[in-house]
C-alpha cells in the first residue's frame, strides 16, 4: 500500500495545477487601463457600490464605467482595440469575448451619456462581432476609429474618422451607413439622419478664400474663468455641462507650405479637398493624438512624433508640408 501513496499524491498534485490554472482562465478577457485622470470609478459586476478605478486595473464584462468633470479613462483590449472615455461619461463593458478563451471573438459596449473615442482592430472574418450601443442607436463596426456623443436628450452623433459604420435606430426602422469623415446623428424616436460631412462649406466669406477651418469640438464641458488653453487656443467663458464648445480658426493653406492640385479658379465650395501631409510632434501621446484628430477631420494625412528622434525618422519619410 505504500507505494500507492507516492502515485497518488503526485496525481492529485497535477490534477490540482490544471484545475486552479483553469480558474482565471475564463476571466483573463479582459481590458487594461493605460491612461487615467481625474476622477474615474468603477462598479464591477454584481457589485452596488463603486471603487476608484487604478491605472493598470482590469475592466472586465458587466463593469461600468463613470467619469466626473474634466476626467478621462484610456483603455485597451485583448486584441488591441483603444477607446477612450471622456469626462461625465457612464460606459457598460457588455461583451469582452476572445478566440483563445471564450471561442468567439466579440465585443460590445454601451455608452449610456456623455463621450467616447474608439480605435478599432480590422476585423477579418464575418464571425468578429463588435457593436456599440446608446439610449437611441446601435453602431456596429468593422476595423474603424470614430467617436460617439450622447447627450442630455439621449441623442447619438456618431463621427467616423477611418473606416466606415452602419448605425440604426432602436426605436424606428431605418440604417444608415457613414463613412470617413461623416457624421450622423440619432434622436430617441427618430431614424439616422443622412450622412453629412464633418464641416459644411455653406456661409463661406471672401475673407475664408483661399483659407481652412481648423475646426475644435469639445463635447461636455465646463469651461470657467480663468481661461484655459485648448488645442493651442486661448478659450474663456462658461458652458453648462453637456454643452458644446466648437471654435473655428482660419488658417492659409499658403503660410502652412501645402500644396494643391487644384486650379486658381476653384470655388470656395472646393477648399475642403485641399490636403496637407501634417506630423504632430509632442511628447505627450495624449495631445499628440488629440491635435491629430482635429486635423484628420479636416482630411489632413497627419502622422505623429513622440520626441525629437522619433521627428526627424518620420520627417524623413513622410516629408511633411508642416510641423506642428
Amino acid at each position: 500500500m505504500q507505494p500507492s501513496k507516492y502515485i497518488l499524491i503526485p496525481l492529485i498534485l497535477f490534477l490540482s495545477i490544471i484545475f486552479l490554472g483553469q480558474i482565471p482562465q475564463s476571466q483573463n478577457s479582459g481590458a487594461v487601463v493605460k491612461f487615467v485622470i481625474g476622477e474615474v470609478q468603477i462598479q464591477s459586476s454584481n457589485q452596488t457600490s463603486w471603487q476608484r478605478l487604478k491605472l493598470n486595473a482590469s475592466v472586465r464584462e458587466g463593469d461600468r464605467i463613470k467619469t466626473a468633470l474634466n476626467s478621462r479613462v484610456e483603455l485597451e483590449m485583448p486584441d488591441g482595440t483603444q477607446l477612450k472615455i471622456g469626462e461625465n461619461t457612464v460606459f457598460d463593458v457588455n461583451e469582452i469575448k476572445t478566440p483563445e478563451q471564450d471561442k468567439e471573438d466579440k465585443q460590445s459596449f454601451t455608452v449610456w451619456a456623455g463621450n467616447i473615442w474608439a480605435k478599432f482592430t480590422k476585423l477579418i472574418t464575418t464571425r468578429q462581432e463588435r457593436r456599440i450601443d446608446s439610449p437611441s442607436a446601435v453602431v456596429a463596426i468593422r476595423g474603424t476609429t470614430l467617436e460617439i456623443d450622447v447627450d442630455q436628450n439621449q441623442g447619438t452623433r456618431v463621427r467616423v474618422e477611418e473606416g466606415s459604420v452602419q448605425v440604426t435606430s432602436k426605436d424606428v426602422a431605418g440604417e444608415v451607413t457613414v463613412a470617413a469623415n461623416q457624421e450622423t446623428f440619432v434622436a430617441r424616436g427618430s431614424a439616422p439622419s443622412e450622412p453629412k460631412a464633418f464641416r459644411s462649406m455653406q456661409g463661406t466669406t471672401p475673407e475664408s478664400e483661399g483659407a481652412f477651418l481648423f475646426n475644435l469640438h469639445i463635447p461636455s464641458v465646463m469651461i470657467t474663468d480663468p481661461a484655459v488653453l485648448v488645442a493651442g487656443m486661448l478659450v474663456s467663458g462658461r458652458i453648462p455641462p453637456g454643452g458644446q464648445l466648437s471654435a473655428d480658426q482660419p488658417i492659409s493653406p499658403a503660410s502652412l507650405g501645402c500644396k494643391t492640385d487644384l486650379p486658381e479658379e476653384s470655388s470656395p465650395g472646393c477648399l475642403g479637398r485641399i490636403v496637407c501631409r501634417i506630423l504632430v510632434v509632442d511628447d505627450h501621446a495624449t495631445v499628440a493624438e488629440c491635435v491629430a484628430r482635429a486635423l484628420r477631420r479636416q482630411g489632413h494625412e497627419v502622422h505623429t512624433a513622440l520626441d525629437g528622434l522619433a521627428a526627424i525618422r518620420e520627417s524623413e519619410a513622410f516629408q511633411p508640408h508642416v510641423v506642428f
